[in-house]
């Protein structure tokens, strides 16, 4: 029965005890003699009376052990990192050691699971089970090889040369594939490009003037290289693409054939003056037509269009003469190739140590104003 129930009886019968009690006693006092078979009742009501009494708190100590056991379940904990159960008493990692696999490690977390994994390099998922590199063995393409990364896709590739992109899939075709997708530094250099009809070709790339993306096809210097060659010679191009060197007809017609192509030339004169000639328009044509010159738009700081006068002309070496003159060869007099006409106006493939109209310049008349330094550069018109 319920502590209530208990005490309700209790106030019954202590209020019927003591009614019985008094009419025992005012009887007494009235002086009357009475018996003990009178008294009786009240004796039973009150051995009753103690007996409920010592019942009820009993229940009432029995009631109270119970509610204190019940209180002491009603508790919970506020476990620190990894820990958890009723009392903290178990912490993940330790339990666990090796739940992070291929080497990842265990950090303990407040929240169920109790854990979480910190993945070494390629490794993901809950318990750094998958290693992409292994799951994908041929996920880089053209022979690329797959690096692990510990930051998702988890992977990148290493791709062979004339290849770029994600999973190497894209080709390198310009100076601009080069900066924008492998950017390999901030200075520019030697680039594989995968130049249409010719294949993987070293090309050298500016990518700091003027916004970069600049692709040298011609360049003079120290005079280490000799540029009075022949026909296959400027066909494929030749020297040091470091140094002096020509890029290459065939590779120039390939790469400006689609005649959205700009030039620039940078020159140093023999008295320190730098010079620099601009054309917005510059395409070269196919070696059936002798990689014809088809150049417009001129700008710069060089007080004279060099260019102009050999627009339209096609190229002339040594032993391939296409010049306009009627009577002379003029690569052979003039001992270096180029776009001649009747014969020059500019000659940036001369006699680097020449004199005169035998030597390297830009422009012709009065007399020729010979240069130390040349650099003949294209990119996609913008």
């Amino acid at each position: 029965m319920s502590l209530k129930y208990w005490i309700l009886i209790i106030f019954v019968i202590a209020v019927c005890s003591r009614s019985s009690a008094q009419f025992c006693m005012r009887r007494y006092v009235d002086g009357r003699w009475i018996s003990k078979g009178d008294c009786r009742g009240a004796e039973r009501m009150s051995e009753m009376m103690r007996d409920l009494q010592r019942r009820s708190e009993e229940e009432k100590e029995k009631w109270t052990k119970c509610q204190n056991y019940d209180t002491q379940q009603y508790y919970t904990c506020n476990c620190t990192d990894g820990y958890y159960r009723k009392n903290c008493s178990q912490n993940f990692c330790e339990h666990h050691p090796d739940v992070c696999q291929h080497n990842g490690t265990c950090l303990k977390n407040v929240t169920h699971p109790y854990y979480s994994c910190d993945c070494t390099d390629g490794s993901y998922g809950k318990n750094c089970s998958q290693n992409y590199c292994e799951h994908h063995p041929n996920v880089c393409q053209h022979n690329g090889t797959c690096l692990s990364t510990v930051t998702h896709p988890y992977y990148s590739c290493n791709c062979t040369d004339g290849y770029y992109g994600k999973n190497c899939s894209a080709l390198v075709r310009s100076c601009e594939d080069a900066q924008s997708a492998l950017a390999r530094n901030d200075s520019g250099g030697v680039f594989k490009l995968d130049i249409p009809e010719v294949g993987i070709t070293n090309v050298f790339c500016d990518v700091t003037d003027d916004g970069g993306n600049w692709t040298i096809f011609q360049r003079r210097m120290n005079g280490a290289v000799d540029f009075n060659r022949g026909w296959d010679d400027y066909v494929k191009g030749f020297g040091d693409l470091q140094g002096d060197h020509w890029l290459g007809l065939e590779a120039l017609h390939q790469l400006t054939k689609t005649g959205n192509m700009e030039m620039k030339i940078e020159m140093i004169k023999k008295d320190g003056v730098h010079l620099v000639a601009k054309y917005s328009s510059f395409r070269i044509g196919p070696g059936s037509d002798f990689y014809r010159l088809h150049v417009s738009g001129y700008s710069g700081n060089a007080t004279h269009d060099g260019l102009s006068y050999h627009n339209k002309q096609q190229f002339s070496t040594k032993d391939v003469d296409r010049d306009s003159h009627q009577s002379l060869s003029c690569a052979s007099g003039l001992e270096g190739a180029w776009w001649h006409h009747n014969c020059a106006d500019s000659h940036l493939n001369g006699n680097f140590s020449g004199t005169g109209d035998k030597g390297f310049y830009w422009q012709s008349s009065p007399n020729p104003d010979l240069l130390r330094f040349s650099e003949m550069k294209i990119r996609k018109r913008t």
